[in-house]
């Protein structure tokens, strides 16, 4: 889920086999990882874990925290040109710590973590879907992370922060705690660039921001989120250029070991409604399929004003209404679903905007735009727009490889 990205540093280690960077070309990669192997097990070479509610601070949070080893910021987006087309996006970072407790080194290639990308973009209007990953050391200025200002890149792949040269801006949201961030991201004939503005201040899902992912003391991660980033820009795809504007959401979240025993996957949501309310929602799922209530809360509720409340096991029930299965992967997937809200007697339904949205990369897995429509009898119906991350439903068996150390 946003909550828990796919990452690993075997993955990692073995896509970069002892060169400075690495990127996705051509047919997708035939070695594969799980995702419960790739955020379980208990090594945590003298990494800290996620124990107990900590205070966070910003803007120093934004930025990375090495003590930890896997961290990851998470973007997604559904846009608009002025025609009414629709493009949803994806773009995440990954940060992979190697060991804690390693030795200094003097060459400027020796890297203490790892970095992994991302990107995604689905026309739902011409019903394709185009995803893309690279990799790369943190080192040499290929890749990294800073706080301040606030700049997460992987070679021309960043975000970075801007100026605040608006007191308009200042003015309009006081209480967002993010700066405003310029999105590029270019890969063959797409290119993205986007300025996001956060409208709402930042939500700490879980207890206080721990987001407990099992029932072991560390099974956990540090989870924040802006669910409402006001985005404008150009997408240019294929040499034509569209002027979009939309909604985008954030989460930003850090840990050292999270999934458990008998975990094998998650169902992740997340929801931006026209009266400026938003959701976030995640199940954990067990080898035989059930769902496990393991992690204490299953989401969080947004409402207009920024104030938020968690939802417990138990509140909210999210059903499968039928699948799709991958031509390539041959993996089935839940493909439109109903979620059940019981302590606010809400019923939503909605589906993907396109079917395929599986990113067949390192780690399959299926993530993608989504909408649905608000309204009843007689009323207007609103539409409302998230994206939906499905991880665990049949990775691909890994075939071995032979690595070279890194330098």
């Amino acid at each position: 889920m946003a909550a828990l990205r796919p990452l690993s540093l075997v993955v990692i280690v073995l896509a970069l086999l002892g060169c400075g960077r690495a990127r996705r070309e051509g047919p997708p990669a035939t070695h594969t990882l799980g995702v419960a192997e790739a955020l379980g097990g208990s090594e945590r070479n003298g990494f800290e874990r996620a124990v107990e509610p900590r205070p966070f601070d910003f803007p120093r949070d934004h930025g990375p925290h090495a003590r930890f080893r896997t961290e990851w910021w998470y973007f997604t987006g559904n846009l608009l040109d002025l025609d009414g087309r629709h493009f949803g996006f994806q773009a995440t970072f990954f940060r992979n710590g190697l060991d804690a407790l390693a030795a200094e080194r003097s060459s400027s290639w020796a890297a203490r973590e790892i970095f992994m990308a991302h990107f995604a973009l689905t026309d739902s209007s011409a019903k394709s879907f185009r995803s893309f990953e690279r990799f790369g050391r943190g080192a040499a200025g290929i890749a990294g992370a800073v706080a301040d200002p606030l700049r997460i890149w992987l070679e021309d792949w960043e975000v970075s922060q801007l100026p605040v040269v608006s007191e308009l801006v200042v003015q309009t949201h006081p209480n967002a705690r993010l700066p405003p961030l310029r999105l590029r991201l270019t890969e063959e004939d797409i290119a993205l660039d986007l300025t996001l503005v956060p409208v709402k201040p930042e939500v700490l899902h879980g207890e206080r921001g721990l987001s407990r992912k099992g029932s072991q003391p560390g099974n956990a991660s540090y989870y924040y989120s802006f669910t409402r980033l006001q985005s404008e820009g150009t997408l240019n795809v294929g040499g034509r250029t569209f002027a979009v504007d939309g909604l985008s959401w954030m989460d930003h979240e850090w840990s050292t070991s999270v999934l458990e025993e008998g975990l094998v996957g998650w169902n992740w949501v997340s929801l931006q409604f026209p009266d400026r309310s938003e959701l976030m929602y995640f199940e954990l799922r067990n080898a035989d399929g059930e769902i496990d209530e393991v992690s204490g809360t299953t989401g969080t509720w947004i409402e207009p004003d920024g104030s938020h409340e968690p939802l417990a096991p138990g509140d909210a029930t999210l059903t499968p209404l039928s699948t799709w299965t991958s031509k390539e992967t041959a993996i089935s997937y839940p493909s439109r679903w109903r979620l059940t809200i019981n302590s606010r007697d809400l019923v939503l339904e909605f589906e993907p905007t396109v079917a395929q949205q599986e990113h067949a990369g390192a780690i399959t897995y299926w993530e993608g735009a989504v909408s649905g429509a608000l309204g009843t009898s007689g009323e207007e119906a609103k539409t409302f727009r998230g994206y939906v991350e499905l991880t665990g439903y049949g990775d691909r068996a890994p075939t071995p490889r032979v690595a070279r150390a890194i330098p």
